[in-house]
């Protein structure tokens, strides 16, 4: 176990310094110098954060946190990770949380909230964050929150940084693939795309222990037809699964297919789908009402939005 724990310490830590090199240090963390804010509204915003962020996602990642996070402290079971800034290194976050034992829920939010300008975590810190993060095998719910997996706020041009955002896809698939404790997964407005899903696709479907995962958020995450389809095809094994949510994405009569497959395995305890906000026409519509028409776990489903189903379609599903 120990000699386990250094190389897993020593993998974390062997950053590719050419890599880190060419990304440089993700820039400046800090606040804007031309930001007029009176110190006590910040103050008090800072705390109003603080309190909602403890009640719901745990306590906010600084310095503090990171350190009893650091030690395996037993009280420290949830941490909410917002935009890194210079006294939070991201490649030391995602380390750390690598090998903690005792955390059961981690959020990770790429926006900051709480002001009018748009501080994003970058693709690069994501990476740099997933490296050692990805280690983790005791979180139980995982919840990213506009995390960009897209290369739409860097330079497309870098080689390099198009083969961070490669890995960093890898690395979440293998975090989810490994862990065998993991219930929950929730990647709301990531844009993942069709590439990240694919992969995995591949790595659910091969996972070993399928019992423990019971929620899956993929919503807004610009999911196609196909991939979506084989995201779905890959969940058939996971007897426990109890809500799937891909709402606002373009799945169509491939995806809805797959999803008429998997409401009618035997094995199947899906009790939630939200597939609403996406391309369904009256195709897929029909293929839907006729694997409801057969399935008896299902309790909420939601179709909303989805404007290209005709009244025809609309019809004869609610007729079922």
């Amino acid at each position: 176990m120990e000699e386990s724990n250094d190389r897993r310490r020593h993998d974390s830590r062997d950053w590719d310094s050419e890599e880190s090199e060419s990304l440089g240090e993700g820039g400046d963390h800090g606040w804007d110098s031309d930001l007029d804010v009176d110190s006590d509204s910040e103050e008090e915003e800072e705390r109003r954060h603080r309190e909602e962020d403890s009640e719901e996602d745990g306590p906010r990642l600084d310095g503090d946190t990171l350190l009893r996070i650091k030690q395996d402290d037993p009280a420290v079971t949830s941490v909410d990770v917002r935009n890194f800034h210079h006294c939070i290194d991201e490649k030391d976050a995602g380390y750390y949380i690598g090998l903690n034992s005792q955390l059961k829920k981690l959020s990770v939010k790429g926006e900051f909230m709480g002001w009018d300008e748009e501080f994003l975590m970058t693709t690069c810190q994501l990476g740099r964050f997933a490296k050692g993060m990805a280690e983790n095998r005791s979180i139980k719910e995982l919840m990213m929150r506009c995390c960009d997996f897209s290369l739409s706020n860097v330079s497309v041009s870098n080689p390099k940084i198009q083969r961070l955002q490669k890995y960093t896809a890898v690395r979440l698939a293998h975090f989810c693939e490994r862990n065998v404790n993991l219930e929950s997964i929730k990647l709301d407005c990531c844009d993942l795309g069709d590439k990240t899903i694919r992969v995995l696709a591949m790595v659910l479907g091969r996972k070993a222990d399928k019992g423990s995962l019971r929620r899956m958020h993929l919503t807004t995450n610009d999911i196609g037809d196909a991939a979506g389809r084989e995201l779905i095809e890959s969940l058939k094994g996971y007897g426990n699964l109890a809500e799937l949510n891909l709402g606002g994405n373009s799945l169509r009569a491939e995806a809805c297919a797959a999803v008429k497959g998997l409401v009618a395995s035997n094995k199947s305890k899906l009790r939630e789908l939200n597939l609403q906000n996406n391309d369904i026409n009256d195709e897929g519509i029909a293929l839907l009402t006729d694997a409801f028409s057969h399935n008896t776990t299902l309790k909420e489903v939601d179709l909303g939005l989805n404007s290209k189903v005709t009244p025809s379609g609309w019809r004869k599903f609610f007729e079922c």
